[in-house]
């Protein structure tokens, strides 16, 4: 049965704190993101790379993400999306202190997906 984002007995939460490393959310294939919300824990601005790739393929400051949000200073981001997103290849994700840079920055992240 294919995932249907309103239905969240059959979605999936992933949280975690990240430093610029890259978290490997999920290796399924056909993954579709309903949800994303980021706490970004410094005192500066924060970016969030996200990547339709298993963590393997991800070399942070080098793979180039497939979408960048950029974090206010000590803020709370959250967007929901009315169509899921559909990553194809699985989610990888890094938080760091320039768009397409390989420097960590401190983040919670939490993503709502499913996959089918």
């Amino acid at each position: 049965m294919a995932f249907n984002p309103w239905d969240f007995q059959s979605a999936k939460v992933y949280s975690a704190a990240n430093d610029g490393t890259k978290l490997g959310v999920t290796t399924d294939a056909n993954v579709l993101i309903s949800a994303i919300s980021i706490t970004n824990l410094a005192a500066a601005i924060t970016y969030l790379h996200i990547f339709d790739a298993q963590v393997g393929d991800v070399t942070v400051g080098t793979t180039v993400p497939d979408w960048v949000i950029c974090i206010p200073a000590s803020a709370n981001v959250t967007i929901g999306f009315p169509d899921p997103v559909k990553h194809t290849a699985g989610l990888t994700l890094s938080s760091n202190t320039t768009a397409g840079g390989d420097t960590g920055a401190t983040t919670f992240i939490t993503v709502t997906y499913g996959s089918g």
